[in-house]
């Protein structure tokens, strides 16, 4: 997503109640944001669901709807959804919680 300069502070308010309430949803593994480096105005958003179903009930929730319906005037959005199935694990778990220059991207596991 991709805001004005202006409008970065109000989208900040409203992602963190957003982000809050999201986690607390029943299939919710993983609901993360992170600011493009190089583009401050830039917002990655990464979300990882138990299943198809989870995710489409978050999209009924009043919270998610609230936030679109506010947010839509302010920002230009490009959505792109990937499914996916874990089979292992990516990342060696003795690594968890140490930098390693041989990682490259990150993995959702459940």
């Amino acid at each position: 997503m991709e805001f004005a300069p202006e409008d970065v502070d109000a989208y900040n308010t409203g992602l963190a109640e957003l982000a809050a309430l999201t986690h607390a949803e029943e299939g919710c593994i993983e609901y993360g944001f992170a600011r493009d480096l190089l583009n401050p105005n830039l917002i990655q958003v990464t979300e990882c669901w138990e299943s198809k179903e989870a995710l489409e009930l978050h999209k009924q929730t009043d919270h998610f709807r609230n936030f679109i319906a506010n947010m839509r005037p302010l920002v230009q959005m490009t959505f792109r959804g990937y499914q996916a199935q874990v089979d292992q694990s990516l990342i060696d778990q003795s690594l968890v919680g140490r930098p390693s220059p041989d990682l490259a991207g990150s993995a959702c596991e459940s």
